[in-house]
């Protein structure tokens, strides 16, 4: 097993990867009037979420997993695993969140939503064969799991698959309860009908949830500007939220231009997203796969 200096070596390398693939520099977000991008520039993220909190949770679960007086149940030992494969994906090592994500699954086979955290890591990392057969997997386990059809849903969205990707989400809505936030399937479900169209005519997102992302959504509808959106995000009491909501928001905004002609300002705020470092992160993944095809 890696040490902790091993560990902030990975994570420092993956920071300056991540800097390479931004090709912004401070003279083009001062150029740019977008008020999101105006904010990222102002946050200057230059690491991910608490690298520190994350190496600490990864060898407290590796101590419970081998240090136990009791002998854990596969499903207790599983979890952790999860754990710890989340943990690494923070720290941005890819190969061991990979491997403790395995881990889960082959203990624990028939439990979708480890099939799901092994399909986004294997996506996240280009490995798109494999990671449809694990969302394929997942699928025949438990094809109710709203969060498996969402994300996807995603992945068929990515792969330019956009009747497939609305078919996902559709069925995601079908199954949300009530701790399921449907708005970030009405937002993607809307922008893949804008790509198919290709009218460039953009009709209202109905939506009752108005909880976030209902503020992406009021700014699609027209019914607040970026600047409004952007003040919203801003006054947040919680950092890291600020950090995902921007992400979040620069990413689906982005794409949604693009839908409708825009794509200078498209493109320009899906890069940003990259600006939050946020390797764990489905919206930063998705922008990162977008950058990374669109070179």
């Amino acid at each position: 097993m890696e040490n902790k200096f091993s560990l902030k070596f990975k994570y420092a390398f993956m920071m300056l990867f991540v800097l390479a693939l931004n090709p912004f520099s401070p003279s083009v977000k001062a150029s740019n009037p977008s008020p999101l991008i105006k904010l990222i520039s102002e946050k200057n993220y230059f690491s991910c979420w608490n690298g520190e909190d994350a190496e600490t949770k990864i060898l407290t679960y590796l101590t419970d997993m081998y240090n136990n007086e009791h002998k854990p149940a596969p499903e207790e030992i599983a979890e952790k695993a999860r754990e710890i494969g989340f943990n690494y994906s923070i720290l941005g090592n890819n190969y061991l969140a990979t491997y403790y994500y395995t881990y889960a699954v082959q203990l624990v086979p028939k439990n979708a939503d480890y099939h799901l955290d092994l399909a986004l890591e294997l996506w996240c990392t280009g490995k798109t064969d494999q990671a449809k057969d694990q969302f394929e997997i997942g699928y025949k386990l438990d094809a109710n799991n709203s969060s498996l059809l969402k994300m996807y849903g995603h992945f068929n969205f990515s792969q330019n698959k956009f009747p497939e990707a609305i078919e996902l989400y559709n069925k995601s809505l079908k199954c949300s309860d009530s701790e399921h936030n449907s708005n970030y399937e009405y937002i993607m479900k809307h922008i893949a009908q804008l790509l198919i169209s290709q009218t460039k005519k953009s009709t209202k997102i109905i939506s009752e949830n108005q909880e976030w992302p209902y503020q992406i959504v009021q700014c699609i509808n027209g019914e607040i500007d970026e600047a409004k959106l952007a003040k919203y995000i801003k006054d947040q009491n919680d950092e890291d939220l600020i950090r995902e909501q921007l992400c979040e928001a620069l990413y689906y905004l982005g794409y949604y231009k693009i839908a409708i002609g825009d794509t200078f300002n498209g493109e320009l705020m899906i890069k940003q997203c990259l600006n939050t470092r946020l390797p764990a992160f489905i919206e930063y993944n998705l922008a990162l796969n977008h950058v990374l095809k669109n070179k």
